[in-house]
Formats: structure tokens, C-alpha cells, sequence
């Protein structure tokens, strides 16, 4: 007879966060805890996720203070899904402090998360933290692309700025040049993976 694993209960908790039963993927996850299920971070992370999107951060800090009493350490993607959940609902302070636990604990942002933030930055017209995190990310070996750019150009145009797209090209070019990458950005972000996706405004 076939039992199914957490990886079975992975993929089912996710399929209902995705089409918005997340109190029903909730309670899987409690039918599992009492059945003595050894949960890993996805199936804390799918539900996280989930209640972020719909801006119920009380139910995704519960979920999260949980996954801490069952000893499943948060990763990078369970914090993405959070601040994503914060500038979703344009609450970028607390995405912030978020931000700054994350990189105490050792953890380490990739990409995805620094645009996140860099996007709810620029959201406000932030554009002197917004460049900060692109200089951190550099500094840790992660590079600017398409998604960072267009970041950049909404929040400039949140500035009322004349020329938004070549004023964030300069802006990022000095950013570059700051640490020695001399590069004409245009056909640098040509070459950057990514370059057909958009940001929501």
C-alpha cells in the first residue's frame, strides 16, 4: 500500500496555498505534526508564503514561531516569502528590520530577495536606500539585473524624474563604476538572465 512522504504532503500543501485555501493547507500541516511528521522548512515556507500574499502576517508569524519550536531553521526563500508579503503590502519598514534579523542570523540574500526589497524601495521613490542595497549586493558578489534596472526606473518615475529609463541606467553605471565594472549598462543588462521579466508597479 502506498503511504505518502513529506515531499507527497509538500506538493499538496503547496497546490492549496497556489489556488488560495491556505487554512486548508494549515491544517494539513497540524494533521501532520500530530501524526508525528518530520516537517522541513518547505512545508513551514509553502504556508508562510501563503499567508503573506494574502497580508496575514499575524497567521504567518504564527506559522514561522512554530517551524522554531519544531527546530526547522528559516532560510533564505522563507524570509523572501515574508518580505515579499511586506512590500506587497507596502509596509517597507518592517521589511526592513526583517531584512536586517535575516542577514544577524548568517543568512545570506540572493538575488530575488535584494530586488524584492529594492523594488519596495523604489516603490516610495526611496531611491538613495534602493541604491545602498544595490552597493551591498555587489559587494557580496551578487550582480544587478534587468528586474534591479526596472526597479530603478519605477522609482524614478515615482521621483518625477524627466528621463527615468537614462537616469537609472547613469545611476546604476556609477554604481558599477564604484567598484570597477566598466560597462556600457545597456548592453550589460542585455546580457543579465531575466531581462524579459516585469515587476508589478
Amino acid at each position: 500500500m502506498f503511504s505518502p512522504d513529506i515531499v507527497t504532503y509538500n506538493t499538496l500543501i503547496h497546490s492549496l496555498v497556489t489556488r488560495g485555501f491556505v487554512i486548508e493547507a494549515k491544517e494539513i500541516l497540524f494533521e501532520l505534526i500530530k501524526r508525528g511528521f518530520s516537517l522541513d522548512v518547505v512545508t513551514f515556507t509553502n504556508l508562510i508564503d501563503g499567508f503573506s500574499k494574502k497580508g496575514n502576517f499575524e497567521e504567518a508569524f504564527f506559522v514561522w514561531f512554530y517551524m522554531s519550536e519544531h527546530d526547522v531553521k528559516p532560510d533564505v526563500v522563507t524570509c523572501s516569502a515574508l518580505l515579499n508579503g511586506y512590500c506587497r503590502e507596502r509596509r517597507i519598514e518592517e521589511a526592513n528590520v526583517l531584512f536586517h534579523k535575516m542577514l544577524n542570523i548568517g543568512l545570506r540574500p540572493d538575488l530575488i530577495l535584494y530586488n524584492t526589497l529594492i523594488h519596495g524601495h523604489c516603490s516610495f521613490g526611496s531611491m538613495d536606500d534602493a541604491c545602498t542595497l544595490i552597493s551591498m549586493m555587489i559587494e557580496h558578489g551578487i550582480f544587478p539585473n534587468n528586474i534591479t534596472h526596472q526597479a530603478l526606473v519605477l522609482g524614478f518615475r515615482k521621483k518625477r524624474v524627466m528621463n527615468p529609463v537614462e537616469t537609472a541606467n547613469l545611476k546604476l553605471q556609477q554604481i558599477l563604476l564604484k567598484y570597477g565594472i566598466h560597462v556600457d549598462v545597456d548592453e550589460y543588462l542585455r546580457e543579465q538572465p531575466g531581462s524579459c521579466k516585469q515587476l508589478p508597479a
